[in-house]
């Protein structure tokens, strides 16, 4: 069980925790409201905690069982850039290595090389890219929302994507597993809107290109990312094209970062907030998240900068 929404898990806990399982608490300042809480029901029921963290010494971090720390430290910029890929890298190594002793250690060993080769691949993809997002977020800037669409393993990719558009491009972004989609908001589409496909390869890919393309064929802009080499897609407006085949598993850990990268062009401009601060410079936003997070001194250290 992986849980990052700590006050909906102390809401509607689930009621088959036991000695059994194992409950991973994501957390990147180890200070978010119902931590603690979580830790002790799950405890409590027998289960062992690990805590997804980033700083070291909270008492998210004394209170649990077992402890995956990542780099840099508090996080104090709001978007969640660094603090969402490092977490996704650390969990696929513990992933790859608790594969490794069930003896599945072919699978892993291959996982385990491609993901070695991303933090590479992606340093030398970002400035190349960086070039091209300044001008595909000139591109989309009058769109009122943005729909971000995938499939699979890309699940925490397109929700996070959204939220990207919707940070810093100050419209709606909404996440949709494809075929939701599909069958049912795609009515909901006009021609001032964007559409952002997620495809990176596998068996339903196609589908999603199909997608794509009806909606285009209805107005929408539309932005596909997608492996180097499918660049023949007439029907999307902005191609971004990922340099290296990943296994489907891996591919989140990529395929957010260019969202992220489009996002942060989208919050130079006049519409957009902050790139490090979002809407946090607005005096109505300021006051809004002192009624959100008033046991967060962190985010009212954030607000008060």
């Amino acid at each position: 069980m992986f849980c990052n929404a700590t006050n909906l898990f102390n809401t509607y806990p689930p009621r088959d925790i036991n000695e059994e399982t194992a409950v991973f608490i994501l957390s990147t300042s180890g200070k978010s409201e119902g931590d603690k809480k979580v830790v002790k029901f799950a405890q409590n029921h027998g289960a062992y905690t690990i805590a997804v963290t980033d700083v070291e010494g909270t008492l998210l971090a004394q209170s649990v069982d077992d402890l995956i720390l990542g780099p840099g430290g508090a996080k104090v910029e709001l978007p969640a850039t660094r603090t969402y890929t490092s977490a996704l890298f650390r969990m696929t190594q513990l992933i790859i290595n608790l594969a490794k002793k069930q003896g599945y250690t072919s699978e892993a060993e291959e996982l385990e090389k491609a993901l070695i080769e991303i933090p590479d691949m992606l340093r030398e993809f970002m400035p190349v890219y960086e070039k091209e997002a300044g001008e595909n977020a000139d591109f989309l800037k009058d769109c009122s929302a943005f729909f971000v669409v995938g499939y699979g393993p890309n699940r925490a990719t397109f929700d996070e994507g959204a939220l990207a558009f919707a940070q810093c491009a100050g419209v709606p972004g909404v996440s949709y597993e494809m075929e939701n989609f599909i069958h049912g908001p795609i009515q909901a589409l006009t021609k001032d809107m964007g559409v952002v496909g997620v495809a990176p390869g596998g068996p339903l890919q196609d589908r999603m290109l199909r997608m794509v393309m009806a909606a285009k064929t209805i107005g929408a802009k539309t932005m596909v990312l997608a492996p180097a080499g499918s660049e023949d897609m007439p029907y999307a407006d902005v191609k971004v094209m990922i340099p290296n085949q990943l296994p489907d598993l891996l591919s989140p850990i990529v395929y957010i970062v260019p969202i992220w990268q489009t996002a942060y062009q989208f919050a130079l401009l006049e519409k957009g907030g902050h790139p490090d601060r979002l809407m946090m410079d607005k005096p109505e936003f300021k006051k809004a998240f002192e009624y959100l997070m008033q046991k967060d001194k962190w985010v009212e250290k954030t607000i008060n900068v």
